[in-house]
């Protein structure tokens, strides 16, 4: 079998971009309506009290029942860091997205979808009043509204991440507002600010892994590689590893959650996590990854730790490396700030670059 590097990395581009927006959906899901909803990757309107007494966040939003569409705005103060001219500084800005929406009944069930992207998955509620929007919805975190065929598609319990298989989210409409709160199965509220450990842990069959596996393939066919360092992506599930190395000919000696022993054109390579750590909360992400690779060429060490907090410590220019300014910012009127929410500690692009040189040509 031949290794076509170029549909190969084209295939896992593309899983890894899919990853990453599922990635947001499941941090974001309930606040964001699955992101089908305009939503953009940023906090949300501040946290409020219901009158039952759960914490959520009321939006401000204009219902039109007559059309059956929805505005909501997503008003957040988010923490970055600005670059300004020669320097950078650290700033709260205040920004509001729109959220437009519309919605239709499935007898007594509530989807809301986006007429604008008849793709995307719609959400589905239950525990309303059939017909009458302004109620109090819970979502149904295992089914999907397909708008093309005006549908319901629902998951096996399986297919659904840690968060969403052990919360429920509440939407309750009115004409002027949308309140989402989270309790878990057994009523109790949850605090959407709390980080919770990710109990994904097969990280020798995540999209990192992969990537590094098409490391080694593409160096043996003297590929320029640019970018593949993104150690983020060890929690990112959904890979498929064994498929992956028996399309592009490479064979698994053996393989445990932390470990893999992989064979190519020849030459021997082993992986292992020596420490990975993720938690999350839905304005949140935290990470850290250690890993070995070797090979009878030599070995390379990764330490790297990721975080969406962005604080005035690491706002500072003796730190400029540790982020990566590619975001417009609003501040004080002046739309044309480069900034950035997060920050990145340690080796990912020398950890690549090691690892090329581990491949005999």
């Amino acid at each position: 079998m031949v290794f076509d590097e170029k549909s190969s990395a084209k295939k896992l581009k593309s899983k890894k971009e899919n990853m990453k927006k599922k990635m947001f959906n499941i941090i974001g899901l309930f606040v964001c309506m699955m992101a089908i909803l305009a939503c953009s990757d940023s906090e949300s309107s501040n946290p409020s009290a219901s009158p039952n007494g759960f914490v959520g966040f009321r939006m401000p939003m204009n219902l039109d029942e007559a059309n059956r569409s929805f505005l909501a705005f997503q008003i957040r103060d988010e923490d970055v860091c600005i670059q300004k001219d020669e320097s950078i500084e650290f700033a709260t800005v205040k920004d509001t997205s729109r959220i437009n929406g519309d919605f239709a009944f499935i007898g007594d069930t509530l989807v809301t979808f986006n007429k604008k992207d008849m793709d995307s998955y719609g959400s589905v509620f239950v525990g309303g009043k059939n017909g009458q929007i302004k109620n109090k919805w819970k979502m149904i975190n295992s089914c999907r509204y397909i708008p093309k065929t005006n549908s319901i598609k629902c998951l096996d319990q399986s297919q659904l991440s840690a968060r969403e298989n052990s919360m429920i989210a509440y939407y309750e409409y009115t004409q002027d507002s949308l309140f989402v709160s989270f309790t878990d199965l057994n009523g109790k509220e949850i605090d959407p600010y709390a980080m919770i450990k990710d109990e994904f842990d097969d990280y020798t069959n995540s999209y990192y892994m992969e990537t590094n596996m098409y490391v080694v393939l593409a160096v043996h066919q003297g590929t320029v590689l640019g970018g593949f360092d993104h150690p983020e992506e060890t929690f990112y599930g959904g890979a498929d590893i064994e498929k992956y190395a028996s399309t592009s000919n490479v064979v698994i000696n053996s393989r445990d959650k932390n470990h893999i022993s992989f064979t190519f054109n020849g030459q021997t390579f082993e992986m292992e996590f020596t420490k990975a750590f993720h938690s999350s909360s839905f304005f949140r992400e935290y990470g850290e990854v250690s890993a070995v690779m070797r090979s009878d060429n030599g070995t390379c060490t990764l330490d790297y730790v990721f975080d969406s907090k962005m604080t005035p410590e690491i706002c500072r220019d003796e730190n400029r490396e540790l982020m990566e300014f590619n975001t417009e910012y609003n501040l004080n009127g002046d739309t044309s700030n480069l900034g950035t929410d997060e920050y990145h500690i340690g080796n990912a692009t020398e950890f690549k670059e090691c690892i090329e040189r581990l491949v005999k040509k």
